[in-house]
């Protein structure tokens, strides 16, 4: 019997009520979380799956029970299945617990995905649909439990239903803003069961001549984000301050984003996100990979999870396949082919390094979007930027945007503050002067939160099931954790209520609390949390 690699548990006790049908669809997902993770009940293994370069997924059916429920998650080590070249694949005997991981539940009835797409002053909604064929769903714009735009309805045919209707909301922009530009996507059946989605209506498509935002020519300046390990949103804030100030306008994230949080934040701030799902290549941490039908599909599954996870948030405006497939490899990335946001396949994206500027004196033409740029540093931060000089004209002209040198977010080496603000102060104008689009600075709205603290008696409600619920949304719900403490996040402003259910699955009276949004200003988000103690 080989022994289990070496790697992390985690346990959290979940209580449910009493009513609480075992045959609910219950969905384990998570972002972040790898390599292998089992889930068990009870002690008794349920289900696994592979995470790290994308979403994990489990399915909990019949798996839970009324009452309390003691659900267990192994973190099992990475023994060198794929590249290490990727920050969200761990390393050999290492694992990966960065992200978010939450339960969805759902009826026999159940909207399983929602996706809406701006373009030419029109809103496209589709929803996925299982257990109501036939039946109409309804979709509505949400902002602050108003309704912003009553969208239509549509019969639910082979498992889908789309509407499509004239949009004269805001728009999202680079930058900026005064006005909330985020409302939410609901759709209905007639039982009441819904699913949200958050937007801003956008659209990104390619040009003869590269990139147009809302049919607006943009050109991308790029930096290479790497997310802080506790705080993703406060740190992407200060280095958007930093970006922002050298006169780039988009951030690249290398393989699977470790959450919606961070996304969410990039759409608050009105900062483009560029997505490279992998390297892959034919090397990984030990050794070769050798394509296999095994490889291949484990691969193209985990694209299309990340697709289906990410590609409707309004932050991503492009994928990036670059050193994604080499010569003999099998197509892998047949997903990125419908998504709502473009795709630069591996011929037409390049990270060259300093062959990018050996290229540029040879005459040589260089792809439409250029990613991962490693030139040696010069003695100054102003050297590099006038030997990018060159590169930057040129391209200018007909790409999409590239990734410039990864200077300002490294964190040692070469690379010092003094040399990082020289290269930003002499950045700035360059790009300025070639009218790449600036990201603005004005204020931002963001999402809100509700903190309940819940006490049994003078113990805290570990597992106790809190419920958020605010005009025109569906619920929001979160177990409360060892402390008794449940956050609960929501873009929204007005009354609410939140609810628990008791030890005995009884709910308590809900208790009614306002909520307000939060703010980025002045470089910096100022949190919103409403504070409330429930007794069971």
């Amino acid at each position: 019997m080989q022994d289990s690699p070496p790697g992390l548990t985690a346990s959290h006790e979940l209580r449910l009520p009493k009513d609480f049908d075992p045959s609910t669809r219950v969905i384990l997902r998570a972002t972040g979380l790898g390599w292998r993770v089992r889930a068990r009940v009870a002690g008794a293994e349920v289900g696994t799956d592979v995470g790290g370069t994308r979403p994990i997924v489990i399915d909990l059916t019949g798996k839970l029970a009324p009452g309390p429920n003691t659900l267990t998650l192994q973190i099992e080590a990475s023994r060198g299945e794929t590249s290490a070249y990727t920050y969200s694949v761990p390393g050999r005997g290492h694992v990966l617990v960065r992200g978010e991981t939450w339960l969805e539940f759902s009826g026999p009835r159940h909207i399983d995905d929602l996706n809406v797409v701006y373009d030419k002053g029109r809103l496209y909604a589709l929803a996925r649909v299982s257990g109501a064929e036939g039946e109409a769903v309804q979709f509505r714009v949400v902002r602050d439990g108003r309704v912003l735009a009553p969208l239509g309805a549509d019969t639910v045919v082979d498992g889908v239903a789309r509407v499509a209707a004239a949009w004269h909301g805001p728009l999202w922009t680079l930058g900026g803003s005064a006005e909330p530009f985020l409302e939410y996507l609901v759709a209905t059946l007639p039982d009441g069961t819904s699913r949200q989605l958050r937007f801003g209506a956008r659209s990104a498509a390619r040009q003869e001549r590269g990139l147009a935002l809302n049919g607006e020519p943009t050109y991308l300046g790029v930096q290479r984000h790497t997310p802080g390990r506790v705080d993703m949103r406060g740190d992407l804030a200060t280095a958007a301050a930093v970006y922002a100030a050298s006169g780039l306008n988009a951030f690249e994230l290398h393989g699977a984003p470790f959450g919606h949080t961070l996304l969410d934040a990039a759409d608050e701030l009105g900062f483009p996100a560029v997505l490279t799902p992998r390297c892959d290549g034919r090397r990984r941490d030990d050794g070769v990979i050798e394509p296999n039908a095994a490889w291949a599909e484990f691969i193209a599954e985990g694209n299309a999870r990340m697709v289906a996870e990410w590609d409707d948030h309004p932050s991503v405006v492009l994928w990036n396949l670059e050193a994604n497939e080499e010569p003999g490899f099998p197509e892998l990335y047949s997903a990125f082919r419908g998504t709502t946001a473009p795709f630069v396949d591996q011929r037409e994206s390049a990270g060259y390094g300093d062959l990018t500027y050996d290229r540029i004196r040879a005459g040589r033409p260089l792809t439409p979007f250029i990613g991962e740029l490693a030139f040696h540093l010069g003695a100054t931060g102003t050297d590099l930027v006038e030997r990018l000089a060159p590169l930057l004209k040129k391209h200018r002209t007909f790409g999409i945007g590239l990734t410039l040198p990864h200077v300002l977010h490294s964190r040692g080496g070469d690379v010092t503050p003094t040399y990082a603000a020289e290269y930003s102060s002499a950045l700035a104008p360059e790009l300025a002067a070639l009218k790449v689009p600036r990201l603005g600075t004005g204020l931002r709205r963001g999402i809100g939160s509700v903190q309940v603290q819940v006490r049994r008696g003078d113990a805290p409600g570990a597992g106790a099931v809190v419920i958020l619920r605010a005009p025109g949304h569906p619920p929001v719900a979160a177990a409360a954790d060892a402390d008794g403490t449940a956050l609960l996040s929501l873009d929204y402003a007005g009354p609410a209520t939140v609810e628990i259910w008791d030890s005995e699955g009884e709910k308590v009276a809900p208790t009614p609390v306002t909520m307000e949004p939060g703010y980025f200003v002045g470089g910096r988000w100022e949190a919103r949390t409403t504070s409330v103690v429930l007794g069971e």
